[in-house]
C-alpha cells in the first residue's frame, strides 16, 4: 500500500485532496502539515511514497520544501498542487525535482493519475500544464528556427540520446532503464550536459535545447 502525506495551509484543500483518493484502496494517507516546515519530520517519521503539495505555503514554500526534502532523499516523488496563475513555479518546481504537477481546479480528475505515474516512476503534468508548456516551447521554436545555435556539436553521442530523453519528459529511472545504463551514469551526462549548455538544471536545459534546434521536438 503505497503512503502518502499532504501538505497545504488550508484544511479544505488537503481534504479536496483526500477526496480526490478516497476510493483507492491501495493508498493511505499517513501524515498531513500545514506548511513545507512539516516535510522532513513527515519524511523522517512516516517515509511516504508520494509527497502531494501546495506550491504556494507560508514559512516554507512548496519549491523550496521540495528542494530540502530530495536533497534528503534524492528520489522523493513530489507532486506539486497549484492554481492557473502559479505558473511561474512550474519552472522553478522542475529544477527542484518535482515529477508531478496537478491543477487544483481539476484535481479530482487528475491527482489519481499523477499519483499512479510518479509511483511508475513517470513524470506527469496534467493536461492544462501540458498544454501551456507545449505553447511555450513552440513560440521558441518558431522564434529561432532561422537562427539555430549550433552547440548540438559539443554533447556526445550518448549526451545527445540522454538530452533527447529529457526533452520527451523521460526520469532518470526511466533513461536509464532503455540505456541499459546506472541511475549514477545518468547523472553523470546530465551534469556534463548541463555545464555544456550553461545551464543550472535539466528543466532550462531542455527549454534551452528546444530553442536553439539540438534536438528533435
Amino acid at each position: 500500500m503505497a503512503k502518502i502525506a499532504l501538505l497545504d495551509k488550508d484544511p479544505l484543500a488537503r481534504d479536496k485532496m483526500r477526496q480526490s483518493l478516497r476510493m483507492e484502496e491501495s493508498y493511505r494517507i499517513v501524515a498531513e502539515g500545514q506548511d513545507g516546515r512539516f516535510v522532513l519530520p513527515i519524511m523522517r517519521a512516516h517515509n511516504p511514497d508520494i509527497y502531494i503539495m501546495c506550491s504556494k505555503m507560508p514559512n516554507v514554500n512548496g519549491v523550496e520544501a521540495a528542494k530540502e526534502l530530495i536533497e534528503e532523499v534524492s528520489e522523493a516523488k513530489i507532486i506539486m498542487v497549484f492554481s492557473n496563475e502559479q505558473d511561474i513555479e512550474l519552472t522553478a518546481s522542475l529544477c527542484a525535482g518535482v515529477m508531478g504537477f496537478v491543477s487544483i481546479e481539476r484535481i479530482e480528475d487528475w491527482l489519481k493519475e499523477a499519483v499512479r505515474n510518479l509511483l511508475s516512476n513517470r513524470i506527469y503534468m496534467d493536461p492544462y500544464i501540458s498544454t501551456e508548456i507545449l505553447k511555450e516551447y513552440r513560440k521558441l521554436s518558431d522564434r529561432t528556427k532561422k537562427h539555430k545555435f549550433g552547440r548540438a556539436s559539443i554533447f556526445t553521442t550518448r549526451e545527445q540520446v540522454v538530452l533527447q530523453s529529457l526533452v520527451k519528459g523521460k526520469s532518470n529511472f526511466e533513461i536509464a532503464d532503455e540505456l541499459h545504463i546506472s541511475d549514477k551514469t545518468v547523472k553523470n551526462h546530465i551534469s556534463s550536459i548541463l555545464k555544456k549548455s550553461d545551464t543550472e538544471c535539466r528543466t532550462r536545459a531542455v527549454v534551452k535545447a528546444i530553442k536553439y534546434g539540438w534536438v528533435k521536438f
